[in-house]
């Protein structure tokens, strides 16, 4: 320290000594005695101010470890005046505890293993009480290189030791607290199997969930191979040791299998191993979590089964939708034959009861002439019977061509037809007041759905025909009350004619099924048929609601046929 490394300095480091044998001058060039004794002077008031005068708690000692100077901020730091640190030594201030470790240290400057330390250290305040201290301390050796002493600076640390032993408390409690939560929220699970393997397999914690499922007390099972949970089979392949060494290898590893309880009973588990290593790679063990899914592999199975049945239900429906096909086949070949077959003799019947009429009327009595009359209407109405029927068993076979259909123009087409054939001899000349309302465009095969058409308005103007004052009424509305397709557009015809029992409603969509005597109103019984098969086709419904003598109202509806609020 700049010059006070002779030994006369030792004996009064602020004097200018006489001997100047070791002194190592600070500029290469040579001075006189006068010179060097003034430099010494310079240096040494410079390193009184320097000692004296900072904050920093500076101290010299001697090898032996005694204080031979301090400064103020020492002397402060430590509760002494200079004088009475001047009587301690380096053990009489340091905290037994670190004494060895702060001598061991200094021994190493000294042996020249080290030039300098730092340290964290306890020291002992005048007071008694311990502080702790960042010590920084170097040797000083003379030109030959003998150790001199040792200067050290003392910094106050305790606040900041404070601050880092709390934020440790706290960092304990905090990792404390979350194991606490940890345990407490593994050990309240009941819906999974939570437990820790150690590294070969061994159970090492057991939970509520685990007990629950497997049905083990932790007594019973802690530290036993984690393969018991498997059956036999399982055991005797190694699959446990395979997941283990897949589970280390991939650091997780996921399967779905069959495990054993207790008491012997199956169930389907579903696994996770994850493999626990710690902060250098060393395989520390295993986390498992398992999940009873027996619940979801029952359902799966029952699945799976009714998938099968299905699939036979399927191939059983497609050999009978085959037979179906071949049976209406045959019945249309059927149909058309007797088509043919019936028509040759109707015409015959026919043909011959009108040469009779025409040639023999005025010889015939008068019974006669109205008996072949019903002869010819008779051969008639059959003609109309067979047409129905064949029209009827081609419906089903007939290809649907779907497009945008306005109903306005097939209902004008109608009673273009139907119309004129009025007034009807049984409705005493009074044609029906017609009413057409707005009717919204739909998606239907424009030639089926004219004959949906057809045989409701026919029907109602043929049923109305004896009213005072006959009325149809042609229209739409949107779907809204209960039992309707809700939100679709309805179609409707209504008549304020006969009506019907609502009772006998069941009949009136079925081949020949009539609910008023032929003779009073004619028809063949098909087209109320026809009319629901079409609809049928079109993924629609059709119905009807009547009161007798208080007319009848015919309802159809179409799929995709939405309405528009």
């Amino acid at each position: 320290m700049f010059a006070r490394l002779n030994a006369a300095a030792a004996v009064d480091p602020w004097s200018v000594p006489e001997q100047l044998e070791g002194w190592q001058t600070i500029s290469p060039a040579p001075f006189d005695t006068r010179d060097l004794a003034g430099a010494l002077r310079r240096s040494e008031d410079l390193f009184r101010s320097a000692f004296e005068c900072t904050n920093v708690a500076m101290v010299l000692t001697d090898v032996d470890n005694h204080f031979i100077r301090v400064n103020a901020a020492f002397a402060r730091l430590f509760g002494y005046s200079e004088d009475e640190v001047l009587q301690k030594t380096l053990a009489d201030v340091t905290h037994p505890d670190d004494l060895g470790e702060s001598l061991e240290r200094r021994q190493f400057l000294l042996t020249g293993v080290a030039k300098y330390f730092q340290m964290e250290k306890r020291y002992i305040h005048k007071d008694g009480h311990v502080f702790w201290g960042l010590a920084n301390i170097s040797l000083v050796r003379d030109a030959a290189g003998r150790p001199l002493e040792y200067v050290g600076q003392v910094q106050d640390i305790t606040e900041r030791k404070r601050s880092e032993e709390e934020r440790r408390r706290l960092v304990e409690d905090a990792l404390r607290q979350s194991e606490e939560r940890f345990h407490l929220f593994v050990d309240s699970v009941e819906d999974y199997a939570i437990l820790m393997l150690d590294a070969r397999g061994h159970v090492a914690t057991w939970n509520h969930g685990a007990q629950r499922m497997k049905g083990y007390q932790p007594q019973e099972i802690l530290g036993r191979h984690f393969s018991c949970f498997y059956p036999e089979a399982d055991r005797a392949a190694g699959r446990p040791e395979r997941l283990l060494k897949a589970a280390a290898a991939n650091g997780r590893v996921e399967d779905e299998s069959w495990r054993v309880r207790k008491d012997g009973s199956r169930f389907w588990a579903n696994v996770v191993l994850t493999a626990l290593r710690d902060r250098n790679g060393e395989l520390r063990g295993f986390a498992k979590v398992t999940r009873d899914f027996s619940e979801r592999k029952r359902a799966e199975d029952e699945r799976n089964q009714a998938e099968e049945r299905i699939v036979d239900l399927n191939s059983a429906l497609a050999a009978r939708i085959t037979e179906l096909d071949a049976a209406n086949h045959e019945l249309e070949s059927f149909c058309y034959s007797i088509s043919h077959d019936l028509r040759a003799p109707l015409r015959a019947i026919d043909g011959f009861s009108r040469i009779v009429l025409k040639d023999f009327a005025s010889d015939l009595p008068p019974a006669a002439v109205g008996y072949l009359d019903d002869v010819r209407a008779n051969t008639l109405q059959m003609g109309r019977l067979i047409d129905d029927l064949l029209a009827f068993s081609r419906l089903s076979r007939q290809p649907l061509k779907k497009e945008t259909v306005d109903p306005a123009r097939l209902v004008g087409d109608c009673l273009r037809e139907l119309v004129p054939r009025a007034p009807d001899p049984q409705s005493e000349g009074r044609p029906a007041d017609v009413r057409v309302g707005a009717l919204k465009e739909c998606q239907a095969d424009p030639a089926l759905l004219k004959q949906v058409w057809f045989n409701l308005i026919s029907n109602a103007l043929k049923y109305s025909g004896k009213s005072p004052a006959p009325v149809v009424e042609i229209g739409c509305r949107v779907a809204r009350q209960e039992g309707e397709p809700q939100g679709t557009t309805i179609y409707f015809v209504k008549d304020n004619g006969v009506g019907f029992d609502m009772k006998y409603a069941g009949k009136l969509f079925g081949v020949f099924q009539r609910l008023h005597r032929a003779e009073d109103y004619a028809g063949t019984g098909v087209g109320l048929a026809i009319v629901q098969r079409i609809v049928n086709r079109h993924g629609g419904r059709v119905w009807a609601e009547s009161q007798p003598r208080q007319g009848a109202a015919f309802y159809f509806s179409l799929e995709g046929a939405a309405a528009d609020d």
